[in-house]
């Protein structure tokens, strides 16, 4: 099982908000290798430019330390959103698929109008989702009840895109992985 956390469970770590606190530390001690970060997780705070500057804040938090580079899943590069040294060269199928995610998550979201901190976070949200099927995650954990709330419509773009079985959970269901 792959593992990806959504940038609320790294608040959630950060801020050692319980309940998630304790039972996403737990997930992260047996099983860290498995665990996975999105590297978008910061990208509603556009002073952090660059993948390094993300890196050092996302070590700086005790239960995330050991996470290694290869456990941050890159998105798709958009410009003055991603990291542009952490990033990948997008495609029309990768491009679709963004779209796909918001168009469940944030219908008409696309094309953006504006650029705000509103529609960053949604931006955050789809990207972080798109890195989890892109690269082919299976258990998203978040407690963001719109990714919960539209699990099913979720699941069937991961068979649709690369035939992955997915799941979304709260840090609360943890224990029952």
């Amino acid at each position: 099982m792959r593992y990806t956390l959504d940038h609320n469970a790294l608040i959630d770590l950060e801020e050692r908000r319980e309940p998630n606190y304790t039972r996403l530390r737990l997930l992260l001690e047996s099983n860290h290798s498995k665990v996975f970060l999105t590297a978008v997780s910061a990208s509603e705070n556009p002073q952090q430019r660059t993948f390094e500057v993300f890196l050092a804040k996302v070590r700086a938090i005790p239960d995330l330390n050991r996470i290694k580079n290869e456990n941050i899943l890159k998105p798709m590069g958009i410009f003055d959103f991603s990291f542009h040294d952490w990033s990948l060269w997008g495609d029309q199928a990768m491009s679709n698929l963004k779209c796909e995610i918001a168009d469940v998550l944030f219908p008409g979201l696309f094309p953006l109008k504006t650029f705000g901190k509103k529609e960053r976070n949604k931006l955050a949200d789809v990207m972080s989702f798109w890195c989890h099927i892109y690269h082919a995650n299976q258990v998203f954990i978040t407690s963001d009840q719109n990714f919960i709330r539209n699990e099913v419509s979720l699941k069937k773009l991961a068979q649709q895109y690369n035939q992955s079985l997915i799941s979304v959970i709260s840090p609360q269901n943890i224990s029952d992985l």
